[in-house]
């Protein structure tokens, strides 16, 4: 089990991904997320939208992201403003792939975790440094990704699968209360 800290100033979330795979998100990408984790129109984003209720361009936008991330590209919990206590595990055996909520696929044995808020800062602003939360050793391949938060409390379990067992998942989510 890995535990580390996770702080959403404002709207945030977490992202789990392989970091060959920073690569191939763009700044259209970072535009994306900043628009779902802005679930009030607070961002400067809602002047590209005059005259569209704001719940209406964040639901396409999301729908977007979903698109983006269903191939293992990357996975995206969306969390309220607050601290959490984040704890990763991982787990070989896939009998709980019916309670999943994403999938994300590793291509070189690792998987890093940054604030959602952080990555799109660092997609816009690429001489940044990113922020890495959790920087874990893991074998190639496809891995469930269940969660559970309950208050601060944020429980992440990675389950490995075979291949063919995980084809396409949601895994841009709303880990809040709030949408």
């Amino acid at each position: 089990m890995i535990n580390f800290e996770l702080e959403c100033d404002g709207d945030g979330g977490i992202t789990l991904i392989d970091p060959r795979k920073l690569e191939k998100l763009t700044k259209e990408t970072a535009a994306l997320l900043t628009i779902v984790i802005d679930v009030l129109g607070k961002t400067e984003l809602t002047m590209d939208y005059p005259n569209k209720e704001w719940s209406v361009v964040r639901s396409r936008e999301l729908k977007k992201l979903q698109e983006i991330c269903s191939n293992g590209l990357m996975f995206t919990g969306l969390l309220k403003d607050g601290e959490y206590n984040v704890s990763v595990t991982f787990d070989s055996n896939s009998q709980v792939a019916s309670t999943s909520s994403g999938f994300i696929e590793v291509t070189e044995n690792k998987i890093i975790a940054v604030e959602t808020g952080e990555l799109i800062q660092n997609l816009i602003y690429p001489k940044l440094s990113l922020d890495i939360l959790m920087d874990l050793d893991i074998t190639s391949g496809k891995y469930l990704v269940n969660n559970n938060i309950d208050g601060d409390n944020l429980r992440l379990n990675l389950t490995s699968v075979h291949k063919d067992e995980v084809k396409t998942m949601n895994n841009a989510i709303d880990l809040s209360d709030r949408a």
